[in-house]
């Protein structure tokens, strides 16, 4: 950048603080009531937050779609030649231990 400059009202504030406060001001003007911090737990989360969700994840298999997947996946790396050199390395290094 040719010549950095700041607003000399915010000085006394870390840049993360002054961009958050766009990114709040922002929402706010285009009428967002919500924003996801997504996953993680970073201390400006809590101090920016008037409520918290808890969101679980889970996922289901049956046996048969798991093993059609791994063998879709070896049909698939067979061709890859990068693959194929490290597996090869990976096997004679497991040989000799």
């Amino acid at each position: 950048w040719y010549k950095p400059t700041f607003d000399v009202d915010s000085a006394d504030y870390a840049p993360a603080a002054v961009l958050f406060q766009s990114i709040l001001q922002y929402c706010a003007a285009a009428g967002i009531q919500e924003l996801d911090f997504t996953t993680g737990e970073e201390s400006y989360e809590n101090r920016f937050s008037s409520h918290q969700y808890e969101y679980f994840e889970i996922n289901l298999f049956r046996r048969a779609s798991i093993r059609q997947s791994i063998l879709r996946a070896k049909e698939r790396l067979k061709g890859n030649s990068a693959v194929a050199a490290g597996l090869k390395t990976f096997r004679a290094w497991r040989r000799n231990g």
